[in-house]
């Protein structure tokens, strides 16, 4: 038992990670371990994604803090880790979830710290391979094969002394080959399978490299460096369960990291720490690829849906750059007190190129879609760049830490512990992040310790939630939608209130405008070909039609042009609405309060119960804030000026958990242990993730 640590962790060694086995071998999963904690350990690097899935104590898992040797290995733009490391390099890691000193920071929901490998006076290595293949695999379906997949993954190990008692090396080697099988949605039409290659197979190739050199300078001086470099190279990528092989994607994803650091013991009571470290990610996405189409269909006689086409907004590139800097100082006047204090600084920026994020939805059915095809009723939507340069974001941010932290022993079975942490990111323009934090920990006997912690945590600045906001730098991206007729209202099954599609249902004809200006039945519309059909420019032939349309109702509808886009006559729902910011902006944070009991029962076996309350304040997000109650009665956005709608980035969310957790430890002898936890606990809050993917 740990009697003086007020703080609720969980510690795992290099001999948990290289003896409990991992599909992927991603030594982060072994975080899920820890009672309440539920994390997305794999994160996908393009920009639209983020690491909004999973959980830790009812904060998002995107807002935890990973460390690497003491520096921040933090993605400050999808959430997660930034660099990924391959698990024989790895020495040990702790996650602490709540009650984390001040020391800590960056990140509201947990602390990820994590130790490396160093090299010793023995030479020390290993190598390994390991090897999946559906030839080992069974399927869950009855009748059916498993699904194919190849996976290699091997690499080693090396740690020696370059000059015995001063200097030591320890490096890895990983790669990762794998190409999987992929399953496809059930009763693919023959008009869209006879345009796909379902030859393509999704394909891996990873590599992982990393380097530490240490160095005993003098009797009190220690200096250190590390470098890593990873490597994703991704062919053919699915991210949707109905997507067909012509929406696949290809990425390259190159990341660094490197630090150097220094320890001087200043002197009996005094040690000082002080770190340098740069990271650096370059990716790309259908790099070359020419832009195309994309297509989601839906059937409505069946039901069925299909995603073909290039992925929308899969044309991408992203550069990130972060450049921090941080010095500790450790006191130790006596066995009763521990002091430290520090400061870190850190610089971020993120370049984007945004492809444009648009899709064309058909809805139709069957036998018409044999008929028309791609040209189709359909509905482009999705995320428009109406402008030159709209499609790319500078964001960039300043972060400053000040801390201090005392832990001190009162009596011998009584240590509190006390903190104050002050965080300060420039593009937040928040001056008031002071943050607080207060734990005890008592044991009344040898086999029993009460733990109790209170504190305010603060997140980081999150780039990548803000890249919708042109203010912070991100793109200015406007929500386009248009309801697009080659055919003009010949297939439109849905008719939408003031279409050209309600007006053919109001007549009960849809070939009413083929009639009115002497167009085939049927024939595909454009604005290259209307003047052969009428005789009338696209312009003129989109006010002939609205003039038209006007004759027959008396209440408002859309009107008709042509389609810069598509070519098509539509209607055009597209809204320009630049997104703004809210003032004050203040950062996201929670309260979290914990008390726990921990009492071993036997040597050997232990268990705790621990109770957590965390209030959640200011989750970012997206809202329309002049939008009027009456919205709800007229089914339709309704300004409270009468003006445009007005998006809004701010802190506008909120959240509660509450839980209790019970775990059990047993310690065999023959080098057995087992680990077992129960949480019950209830999570709310009022930000969806459906909310621009800001969630």
């Amino acid at each position: 038992l740990d009697t003086t640590e007020s703080a609720t962790k969980s510690v795992i060694d290099s001999r948990t990670i290289d003896e409990i086995p991992l599909n992927g071998r991603n030594y982060l999963d072994l975080i899920q371990l820890t009672p309440g904690v539920i994390v997305n350990s794999d994160a996908r690097s393009d920009l639209s994604s983020l690491d909004t899935s999973g959980a830790v104590m009812g904060e998002r898992a995107g807002n935890i803090s990973y460390l690497i040797d003491g520096q921040e290995n933090n993605d400050d733009f999808h959430g997660g880790v930034f660099q990924t490391f391959t698990q024989d390099a790895i020495k040990e890691f702790e996650v602490i979830d709540t009650g984390f000193k001040a020391e800590f920071g960056g990140g509201s929901a947990a602390i990820v710290n994590v130790v490396s490998k160093s090299g010793t006076n023995a030479v020390h290595g290993d190598t390994f391979l390991f090897v999946r293949n559906d030839a080992l695999d069974s399927s869950d379906v009855s009748g059916s094969p498993p699904p194919k997949l190849e996976r290699y993954d091997y690499g080693g190990t090396l740690g020696l002394p370059i000059r015995r008692d001063v200097s030591w090396f320890f490096g890895s080697l990983e790669a990762v080959q794998q190409s999987s099988g992929t399953l496809f949605p059930p009763n693919i039409p023959v008009s869209l399978s006879a345009g796909e290659d379902f030859n393509q197979v999704p394909t891996t190739d990873n590599v992982r490299a990393f380097g530490k050199y240490t160095q005993k300078l003098t009797e009190h001086n220690e200096m250190r460096t590390s470098l890593s470099w990873t490597r994703a190279n991704l062919h053919h990528q699915l991210n949707d369960p109905l997507a067909l092989p012509s929406a696949g994607t290809n990425s390259l994803t190159n990341t660094w990291l490197g630090s150097i650091g220094a320890t001087s013991i200043l002197g009996v009571h005094t040690v000082l720490d002080g770190a340098f470290s740069v990271r650096a990610q370059n990716f790309g996405q259908n790099q070359g690829l020419k832009l195309g189409t994309s297509y989601s269909i839906f059937f409505l006689d069946d039901s069925s849906s299909f995603d073909f086409g290039p992925e929308p907004g899969s044309i991408q590139l992203l550069e990130q750059r972060y450049y921090a800097a941080r010095a500790v100082l450790s006191y130790l006047p006596s066995e009763r007190h521990s002091a430290k204090f520090g400061s870190e600084y850190i610089r971020t920026r993120a370049n984007g190129v945004n492809g444009q994020d648009l899709e064309n939805v058909i809805v139709t059915t069957h036998d018409l879609f044999d008929l028309y095809g791609v040209n189709s009723f359909q509905i482009p939507q999705g995320i428009a760049f109406l402008h030159s340069g709209d499609n790319i974001s500078k964001l960039r941010n300043n972060g400053i830490t000040f801390f201090a932290q005392d832990d001190w022993r009162v009596v011998p079975r009584l240590t509190l512990s006390g903190g104050l942490r002050y965080d300060f990111d420039s593009e937040f323009d928040a001056k008031r992040n002071l943050a607080p934090r207060l734990g005890l920990a008592w044991s009344p006997d040898q086999k029993t310790v009460i733990r109790s912690s209170l504190g305010l945590f603060f997140d980081r600045y999150r780039m990548g939630l803000a890249q919708p906001v042109p203010q912070f730098g991100g793109y200015n991206g406007a929500a386009a939608g248009e309801l697009d007729y080659p055919r003009l209202a010949d297939d439109d099954l849905l008719p939408y209130p003031g279409s050209l599609g309600a007006f053919a249902a109001n007549l009960g004809n849809p070939y009413f405008l083929n009639s009115r200006f002497g167009i085939p039945n049927g024939a595909l519309v454009t604005a290259n070909d209307i003047q052969s059909f009428t005789g009338l420019a696209p312009a003129a032939f989109a006010a002939a039609v609205n003039t038209y349309l006007g004759t027959l109702t008396t209440s408002p509808f859309t009107p008709v042009d042509f389609s810069p886009e598509t070519g098509f006559l539509r209607n055009n729902m597209t809204v320009a609405t630049e997104v703004l910011i809210a003032r004050p902006f203040r950062t996201s944070y929670n309260n979290t309060f914990t008390v726990a009991l921990q009492r071993e029962l036997t040597p050997g076996l232990s268990i705790s119960v621990t109770y957590v309350r965390r209030s959640i304040r200011d989750i970012t997000g997206l809202r329309i804030t002049n939008l009027s109650s009456a919205s709800a009665a007229a089914g339709t956005p309704i300004s409270t000026d009468g003006g445009p709608l007005q998006l809004t980035y701010g802190p506008w969310y909120d959240g509660k958990y509450s839980a209790f957790l019970l775990v059990i430890d047993k310690r065999f002898s023959h080098h057995f242990q087992l680990e077992a936890s129960y949480t019950y606990g209830k999570s709310t809050d009022d930000l969806l993730n459906s909310n621009l993917g800001l969630g």
